[in-house]
């Protein structure tokens, strides 16, 4: 994995635009609005993006096909190199092969996998779901 300098980190806007999950935290840090590192499979033309947030949060997006940046990406997330320190939340988009990449990697070491599910307020359905339940209590 190649780390991005902050004047490239403009690189990795447009990719994260068609991300379709959560990516708030990880524009945070493109965006530069909060600090954080960006980093790609190539400096000059980046198809692969870790973007990790300091609060341990991380997102990965892009591409799955550079095998450098996945044997990287391994053994930072496997802590092969003992550089990590804490534990991260690792998101990645399910467009590009990184599930498929992840649930490999999953069966050949120790990480631990889970499926991410965003949810959406319906202030409509909360709305009658209040008054309904209001409405028994008065009964």
């Amino acid at each position: 994995m190649k780390r991005l300098e902050c004047k490239d980190y403009y690189k990795a806007i447009e990719p994260l635009e068609n991300v379709k999950i959560n990516t708030m935290f990880a524009e945070s840090v493109v965006k530069q609005v909060i600090a954080g590192s960006v980093y790609v499979d190539d400096i000059v033309n980046p198809r692969a993006f870790y973007i990790a947030h300091p609060c341990g949060m991380s997102l990965l997006i892009g591409e799955s096909d550079n095998e450098e940046f996945k044997r990287d990406l391994f053994d930072y997330i496997t802590n092969k190199n003992m550089i990590r320190h804490h534990q991260e939340l690792l998101q990645a988009d399910p467009a590009g092969g990184w599930p498929e990449v992840i649930a490999h990697w999953s069966e050949q070491e120790m990480l631990h996998r889970n499926t991410r599910v965003n949810f959406s307020f319906n202030r409509e359905r909360y709305l009658n779901q209040k008054a309904s339940y209001l409405n028994q209590d008065l009964e």
